[in-house]
C-alpha cells in the first residue's frame, strides 16, 4: 500500500514525515521538545523505511527531552555505548535485562573507560575495570558482595559492545576478547544439601507458613521464582487419580515487576527531575519503556506477567506430593470471584484484596522460611534452582535430563538442544519426589488466607 506523498504543514510539537524522491528516504521531523539543551530547532531523521525513519526520530527526540545531544560521538567508549544501548540492545534485549545492562554501564563502565577512544582501548585497560570493579563492590558493599558477578556482567557487556561495533565496521577488532574477566569459581551459588532441602519444606509446613507451596513449587520444579509467582490456575492441571499422577504446571509466563521511566522532561544538572519526584514510578507522566514487540500482560502497579527466559521445558509433570501441596493452595485462591487475574499465588500482606506477591517480597518470605527451620540467613531463593539440580543428580536423575527439565545451558552446548518427553520427565521428578520424602497425609492443612 502506497503512502500519501502530499506536502502539508505538521501542527507544532507533531511528527511530520514525507517521502523525498530525490534521496529515496523517507524523512521524519518533529520540533525539539529541549532546544534550551541545544541542538536543531526541529529535530530531523531519514531511512528507506517508513517505520525506521520513524524510530530513529523517535530515540532523538527522547535523548532531546532527557538533555542528551541528539548526534552522538561515537568515537569514545561513552558515544558507541549511547548508541549501542539505545539502538541495538533496547532492541535485542528484554526491559529487565537492559536495565541490567544500563545500570553497570552507568555505575562501572562509563566512570572507568568512558571517556577512552574505542579504537584505542587495551586489553589491561579492561582487565583493569574489572579489578576496579570487585573492589568498589566489595568495598561499598562492607563485603556482602564478592564484585565478581558484577564484573562479569560488565565483560558480557562490553563484549557484545564491541562485538556488534565489529560487525559494523566501528572498530578494526572486538578487543574485549582478549580480556580476562574474574574467575566464575568463587561467584557461583551454593546447592542446599538434601537432608536440609527436605527440613525446610517440612518446617514451612508445619508451621502453616503461606509460602509453603510456592516453596515446594521451586523444590520440586527447580523454576526460577517469578515463573512460579506468575502460575495462573489456568496452567495448573491437578490429578484427579488416587495415585496423584497425571497433573502438570505450564510455565508460560512469569511474574516481574518493571520500573518506569520519568516522563517530565530532561534530568536537571543536580540530579533532580521537573516533577520533583524522585523515582519514575511516582511521576505524573512517568511510563514504561517497552519494545514494541515486548509481550506482557499488566496485572497491577509495577507487575507484569511477561515471557520468561527459554532454555528449559515449559511445561512440566506434578509429582503426587507437589500436587498435594497444590491441592491445598486451591483451597485458598482456585475459583475464588475476586481473584481476577487467577493467580496461584497470592500477597498474604493484603486481607481486603487479592494482589499478585511480587518477587521482592518472594525473597523476603524465602528468608522467613530458612530462619523458621534454623538454615544460614543468607540464603538465597535462587539457590533452590541448583538445590533441585543437586537432588536430582543425588537421586540418580542423567545429566541431560537435569538440564532440559531446568534450563542450564552451562552442561554440554550440544544438549541445549536435546529435547526430553514428558515421560523422561516425569520419571525424573517422581525419583525426586521418592527422594524428598514429604508425607503430605500426616501434616496439618494450611491455613485458609
Amino acid at each position: 500500500m502506497s503512502r500519501t506523498t502530499t506536502k502539508t504543514r505538521a501542527p507544532k510539537g507533531t511528527v511530520s514525515i514525507r517521502w523525498d524522491a530525490k534521496r529515496g528516504v523517507y524523512a521524519a521531523s518533529q520540533r525539539n521538545p529541549n532546544p534550551a539543551a541545544g541542538g536543531p530547532v526541529r529535530l530531523k531523521a531519514y531511512a528507506k523505511d517508513y517505520d525506521e525513519a520513524l524510530e530513529k526520530l523517535r530515540q532523538k527526540v527522547e535523548r532531546a527531552r532527557r538533555g542528551l545531544p541528539t548526534a552522538v560521538d561515537k568515537s569514545t567508549v561513552n558515544g558507541w555505548l549511547d548508541y549501542w544501548l539505545e539502538n541495538i540492545a533496547k532492541r535485542r534485549c528484554t526491559p529487565k535485562t537492559f536495565v541490567g545492562y544500563e545500570s553497570v554501564v552507568n555505575a562501572h563502565i562509563r566512570p572507568l573507560l568512558g571517556e577512552r577512544r574505542k579504537r584505542e582501548l587495551k586489553v589491561d585497560e579492561i582487565n583493569a575495570m574489572y579489578d576496579a570493579i570487585v573492589v568498589r563492590v566489595r568495598t561499598t558493599s562492607k563485603g556482602r558482595w564478592n564484585g565478581i558477578s558484577t564484573a562479569r556482567l560488565a565483560h558480557r557487556v562490553m563484549h557484545t559492545a564491541f562485538q556488534d561495533a565489529y560487525d559494523r565496521d566501528e572498530v578494526d577488532r572486538n578487543v574485549v576478547d582478549q580480556a580476562t574477566p574474574p574467575d566464575p569459581s568463587d561467584a557461583k551459588r551454593r546447592a542446599i544439601a538434601a537432608d536440609n532441602a527436605k527440613l525446610l519444606l517440612r518446617t514451612t509446613y508445619q508451621h502453616g507458613h503461606p509460602y509453603t507451596v510456592a516453596l515446594a513449587v521451586l523444590l520440586f520444579t527447580g523454576v526460577r521464582l517469578g515463573e512460579v509467582l506468575g502460575l495462573t490456575w489456568d496452567r495448573v492441571q491437578l490429578s484427579d487419580r488416587a495415585d496423584g499422577t497425571g497433573g502438570w504446571l505450564d510455565f508460560e509466563w512469569q511474574l516481574q515487576s518493571h520500573s518506569k521511566k520519568h516522563g517530565c522532561g530532561p534530568q536537571h544538572t543536580d540530579e533532580t527531575w521537573p516533577c520533583g519526584k524522585a523515582r519514575g514510578f511516582a511521576c505524573p507522566e512517568g511510563y514504561f519503556d517497552f519494545p514494541l514487540d515486548y509481550e506482557h500482560r499488566h496485572l497491577v502497579d509495577s507487575l507484569f506477567l511477561t515471557r520468561p527466559k527459554q532454555g528449559g521445558m515449559r511445561m512440566l509433570p506434578a509429582t503426587p506430593q507437589l500436587n498435594a501441596f497444590l491441592m491445598l493452595q486451591a483451597q485458598k485462591t482456585l475459583g475464588r470471584p475476586d481473584n481476577p487475574h487467577n493467580l496461584v499465588f497470592i500477597d498474604p500482606r493484603y486481607t481486603d484484596e487479592i494482589r499478585p506477591l511480587p518477587p521482592r517480597y518472594g525473597w523476603v518470605l524465602y528468608k522467613e522460611c530458612a530462619e523458621l527451620a534454623g538454615l544460614p540467613a543468607d540464603l538465597l531463593v535462587h539457590e533452590t534452582r541448583h538445590t533441585t539440580a543437586t537432588l536430582l543428580h543425588e537421586a540418580g536423575v542423567d545429566p541431560k535430563t537435569i538440564q532440559m527439565i531446568l534450563g542450564h545451558t552451562d552442561v554440554a552446548t550440544t544438549m541445549i538442544y536435546t529435547h526430553i518427553g514428558q515421560a523422561v520427565a516425569q520419571d525424573a521428578l517422581n525419583k525426586l519426589d521418592a527422594f524428598l520424602g514429604i508425607d503430605t497425609t500426616t501434616l496439618p492443612a494450611l491455613p485458609a488466607a
